[in-house]
């Protein structure tokens, strides 16, 4: 509210004086839309309330902007693994790292998913077959039989449960940022995946989305080492053609 007395000490009267609330800087982009629905709200009421004018009643919806998350460096994934004190705890960063999982299909895990060198998983788009290496499968090979990530007491963990162990692990690697957690595991996954040379339709294939537009936003994530070889390798240096330019 302070926000929009400051830049609109008087009543304002259309939408177009609203706009330098919602354009502040300072502001996240989720903060800004939290703001744009209160004013629409405080006005509606006012409007209804005191008979004055909407000045929200035009006031067009902020665009929706895709927020990348975090990438974790090979130095944090290592700080990461060494955070896992346990088989079980280390067998669940390394199965997002090398598969890419949802956290709900990594909390669905059981032993018998694990057949031949490959994952059964049912995520959001169905049932799916996901490779994994040799040396995660023996990691979790080496817990228990039944599901395959438990309680201290034996239980299976639930999605809540396999959440929480993941902000725990991040904590104790002293990896600080929002929302880190699975999901940051499997971002992290597949841009490396990339970077290594790893085909966008593969990549669609082992996370599971039904469009390849949803895979493309990792060739975004993976752009600046494109630029890097870009810049060791374009043709217009490798041929000394650079003089002529």
């Amino acid at each position: 509210m302070q926000r929009l007395i400051t830049s609109c000490p008087d009543w304002p009267t259309d939408d177009a004086e609203l706009l330098p609330v919602l354009s502040d800087t300072d502001l996240a982009f989720e903060s800004r839309r939290d703001l744009e629905k209160c004013l629409k709200t405080f006005f509606r009421w006012a409007s209804k309330r005191y008979q004055v004018t909407n000045p929200a009643l035009d006031l067009a919806p902020l665009p929706y902007q895709k927020q990348l998350r975090r990438v974790l460096t090979p130095q944090e994934v290592t700080q990461l693994i060494d955070a896992a004190h346990t088989r079980r705890d280390r067998a669940l960063v390394l199965v997002l790292m090398d598969c890419g999982l949802r956290l709900g299909e990594v909390s669905a895990l059981k032993r018998n998913d694990l057949r031949d060198g490959w994952l059964v998983v049912n995520g959001k788009t169905g049932a799916r077959q996901v490779p994994v290496s040799s040396g995660v499968a023996a990691e979790l090979d080496t817990i228990a039989i039944g599901p395959y990530f438990w309680h201290r007491d034996g239980a299976a963990l639930s999605f809540d449960g396999v959440k929480t162990v993941y902000r725990r692990l991040f904590h104790r690697a002293g990896i600080i940022g929002p929302k880190l957690g699975a999901q940051t595991l499997r971002h992290t996954f597949a841009t490396i995946y990339l970077r290594a040379g790893g085909g966008v339709r593969q990549l669609q294939s082992i996370l599971g989305h039904s469009k390849l537009e949803t895979t493309m936003i990792y060739v975004h994530l993976a752009g600046a080492d494109v630029r890097e070889n870009h810049a060791l390798y374009w043709p217009v240096r490798t041929l000394s053609l650079a003089e002529h330019l």
